[in-house]
């Protein structure tokens, strides 16, 4: 596990309540924070995992419960400012019970992104076999390029979903489970959950289900990353929101927050910092199903939403560098009532390295598949057509 491209997708941040690569689950006391090279931390040219106070207790195990061999890792001091050599202590949890037990110290060499080795590589005891799991019991250091043998057969994870899709989540079996907190990671699940726990139920109001429930005394949100510097994005989902209930989507950039709010009062409302607010840009139906999509245009800087195909909103946008780090969906918290979501679907149009400037025609869907049709009847689809570049097409 390296924590880096192409086998981990997510990037640097925080991810709760674990992340997730190659079949093997991190976890912690609070998360697992994903840090990138930097002069004050140890650096071994790549990202690596962050052990604070908060993080303590990193845990090690696979997905499927399948029992492995810990060969070696990397470990390093915490950053120049803690840089004394560091005793940490794994302990192994066997299959069928017992465990064993390593103490490694490090060397106190540390000096960033300078030319010294700041990581080093511990090989673990012949022991360290047939682990349900592996606990480092300390904290306030660094970890990378944890290396483990399988012992059985996994279970292949699923194709990526087919450009521009990014994400397709629709919280069914087996990656996610009715009755409990929703999966993360991968182009299948949220990236991570930020606050609460939210949980998969079968039925919500007049979603079919399976559907994710945001619900409970505090903040319930889920994080997708982005970041894929994309001409166009487009964020699809289906929604119930059970009154009173407040439901957001929040569009993160290097820039300021724009926020669309599902309100209690059955409006919809806009909050852009640094442009300004909207209190109403029209209504939702309130306690029904509602298909909403927003697209956002990069170069164009302008987003546009609609609610069951009804266009709500055509309006600036605004960015830094043109592109987006995350979404976000958000549920401000409600004893009584609750907000369900399904069908989250994520489109990153022409994503590359930078945002490139010029025209771009972009149709939503990008085909249309009409089925048989009786005569002297007609079916009618919703085809989107724009314009998402920088110049005139």
């Amino acid at each position: 596990m390296t924590f880096d491209l192409p086998s981990f997708l997510g990037g640097t941040g925080a991810y709760r309540p674990y992340m997730e690569e190659q079949n093997f689950r991190l976890s912690s006391n609070d998360a697992i924070v994903i840090e990138a090279p930097d002069s004050n931390l140890p650096s071994n040219g790549t990202n690596h995992v962050r052990s604070s106070l908060s993080e303590a207790n990193i845990t090690v195990q696979h997905r499927e419960g399948l029992p492995f061999d810990l060969a070696s890792l990397d470990l390093a001091e915490y950053s120049t400012v803690f840089p004394s050599p560091k005793s940490v202590t794994f302990t192994g949890y066997k299959v069928g019970g017992g465990t064993v037990s390593h103490t490694v110290v490090t060397d106190g060499v540390i000096d960033g992104t300078g030319p010294l080795n700041d990581f080093q590589t511990f090989a673990f005891p012949a022991s360290f076999t047939n682990l349900s799991k592996v606990v480092a019991n300390m904290y306030l250091f660094r970890l990378d390029n944890i290396a483990v043998v399988v012992d059985g057969q996994e279970t292949p994870p699923p194709p990526p979903p087919a450009p521009p899709l990014i994400y397709d989540v629709t919280w069914d079996a087996p990656i996610h489970t009715v009755g409990q907190v929703t999966a993360v990671g991968g182009a299948y699940s949220p990236t991570t959950i930020n606050f609460g726990t939210p949980t998969v139920r079968q039925q919500l109001g007049t979603m079919a289900g399976p559907a994710l429930e945001f619900k409970g005394t505090g903040y319930q949100q889920l994080q997708f990353k982005a970041k894929q510097y994309a001409r166009a994005y487009r964020v699809e989902f289906d929604a119930y929101l059970d009154l009173p209930v407040e439901f957001s989507v929040l569009f993160d950039g290097y820039a300021p927050i724009q926020r669309v709010d599902f309100k209690e009062d059955g409006t919809i409302g806009l909050f852009q910092s640094g442009i300004g607010s909207i209190s109403s840009i029209g209504s939702y139906p309130q306690r029904e199903t509602m298909q909403v999509a927003i697209d956002v245009d990069m170069i164009g800087k302008t987003w546009a939403i609609f609610v069951n195909g009804e266009r709500k909103h055509l309006g600036p946008f605004g960015t830094a560098d043109g592109d987006l780090l995350t979404i976000r969906l958000h549920e401000s918290g409600s004893t009584t009532g609750f907000a369900g979501l399904d069908n989250v679907r994520i489109f990153a149009y022409d994503p590359g390295t930078q945002a490139i400037p010029g025209p771009r025609i972009a149709a939503s869907p990008e085909k249309l598949d009409f089925p048989q049709v009786t005569v002297g009847t007609g079916k009618t689809w919703l085809l989107y057509v724009r314009n998402g570049g920088g110049q005139n097409l």
